[in-house]
């Protein structure tokens, strides 16, 4: 007769930690890792030599890669001028402010062939 008891489970040691029992292991080359040596992949668990990049030896923070000041980013640093310019423009003279927009607005408006577009023209997904 055969014996249907418990079922038998190996335990498996972390590779780097060889006292530590674990049920974790590395989802690229498949060695048992504890919770201290687990990084956290796209999917699953990696040892810490699969998450390294390759041709790397380290992993390097996205911030730290290039840095950006204002002098590097002139065409977003003059789009935020403009419009600061206009709203204040506005604060200050609402009829001024009014007459920007709806100048600006006709320039959209007739973009194409003369053709009214926009909101104006019933077109509400525009919006």
């Amino acid at each position: 007769m055969t014996d249907h008891g418990s079922p038998t489970t190996s335990t498996a040691f972390c590779y780097r930690h060889p006292d530590r029992p674990t049920r974790l292991s590395c989802s690229e080359c498949g060695r048992p890792i504890c919770v201290e040596c687990s990084n956290d992949a796209a999917v699953g668990q990696k040892c810490p030599e699969c998450s390294v990049p390759v041709g790397r030896n380290r992993v390097i923070d996205a911030r730290t890669i290039r840095r950006v000041d204002r002098a590097t980013t002139p065409v977003t640093w003059t789009l935020i001028a403009v419009n600061v310019a206009v709203f204040l423009i506005g604060r200050v003279d609402p009829e001024t402010g009014n007459r920007i927009f709806r100048e600006f607005s006709q320039i959209a408006l007739f973009a194409e062939n003369g053709v009214a577009r926009g909101i104006d023209a019933g077109e509400v997904w525009r919006g």
